[in-house]
């Protein structure tokens, strides 16, 4: 009986200490830093601005934002973004708690620019004051030698004529400047350097289409031109070269997109194909891969033929999407179809049919 009354006598006093202050001094942040996501953030930057000062063409420099959060909650960085490629931002912590520091480590590449140069970064983030801060970096980027473009695209050009392009040089002490050792790494660019009476040189890449061989032609090529000079900026020149040839073929519209098509009524388009050197030509065939788009040859053997594509009335409301393939003899032109039926739901679309044999790309 007395070793029971003792027993009970212990609980109590273990009780009574459990109740007692000492045992209630911790704070609550200190014991479970969860709670500290209660609070707010507050994202403080030291500075939001930096100038790299006076740089060099293709130099690369760093810099760190240093920030702080200020807040009594925990700060999250969500997103970083710069508004250019030549920007790189690399974040050292993205969860910050109360009172932590850390940086953001801007790279930025100055590439062949010249002049004044800004660029900005965007920092997403949860303080609800500011969930956005816009950092900005400055640079002035010095050469004695300026040329533009800094490089050279061909675009959309017939692949059986000639075509020229023309870089232009300015450079500080035009009198003593000197370009040499001109070439092509490919045969179908061919170049020229001229100067004009203003002084400025001028190099004039041509296109030469009997260079090309059939087996190099898939609808784009690639050149380099290079140079050396005396310039102190640029010794060593290169200039990327980009070809995209037309297509022999062209689809007006290049993608059919309907909106608001009434449910229950259907709809009629038409799409011209054309050919881009103004010459007859029949198409052999022309199909859908969704059962309720449908599509038929409306005029066909002018340099401009016609096809007619028509939405079904039993189109379920929703999207309904498909693809196109018109044939050409050995060619094949594919005309994305894009319908939304009526304000309904999203509904599937019908089964696929697959385009007839004579219809594949050989």
């Amino acid at each position: 009986m007395k070793s029971t009354i003792r027993i009970i006598a212990l609980i109590a006093a273990f009780g009574l200490l459990a109740l007692t202050p000492w045992a209630q001094d911790k704070p609550a942040a200190d014991t479970n830093p969860a709670d500290a996501g209660k609070g707010t953030p507050k994202i403080v930057f030291e500075k939001l601005t930096h100038d790299f000062g006076q740089l060099k063409p293709e130099s690369e420099v760093t810099f760190d934002f240093n920030f702080k959060n200020e807040g009594d909650g925990i700060l999250d960085i969500q997103n970083v973004r710069s508004s250019c490629g030549c920007t790189v931002v690399v974040p050292d912590k993205r969860t910050l708690a109360p009172g932590e520091s850390s940086f953001l480590k801007v790279k930025y590449h100055a590439g062949r620019g010249y002049g004044m140069v800004e660029k900005k970064i965007t920092v997403y983030n949860n303080d609800p004051k500011q969930s956005t801060v816009i950092l900005t970096i400055t640079a002035s980027i010095a050469t004695d030698l300026e040329f533009t473009p800094v490089y050279l695209r061909f675009d959309n050009i017939p692949v059986d004529k000639p075509a020229d392009l023309t870089v232009y040089f300015n450079s500080k002490n035009p009198d003593k400047f000197q370009l040499t050792d001109i070439k092509s790494d490919q045969p179908y660019i061919t170049i020229r350097l001229e100067q004009g009476e203003d002084k400025r040189f001028r190099l004039v890449a041509s296109y030469v289409p009997t260079a090309v061989k059939s087996t190099e032609n898939r609808g784009y090529l690639n050149a380099i031109i290079s140079a050396k000079s005396n310039s102190e900026t640029y010794p060593e020149i290169k200039i990327p070269v980009y070809i995209k040839f037309q297509e022999e073929f062209t689809a007006v519209p290049v993608r059919l997109i309907l909106y608001n098509v009434p449910e229950g009524e259907g709809a009629l388009r038409e799409v011209i194909l054309r050919n881009n050197k103004g010459e007859s030509f029949q198409i052999s065939s022309v199909s859908s891969s969704n059962s309720y788009i449908t599509a038929e040859i409306a005029r066909n053997g002018d340099a401009a033929n016609l096809i007619r594509v028509t939405i079904d009335k039993k189109t379920p409301a929703g999207l309904c999407n498909g693809v196109l393939t018109i044939v050409v003899g050995q060619k094949n032109v594919v005309v994305p179809v894009r319908a939304r039926i009526g304000n309904g739901p999203e509904a599937p679309t019908a089964p696929p049919v697959r385009p007839p044999a004579d219809a594949k790309e050989k």
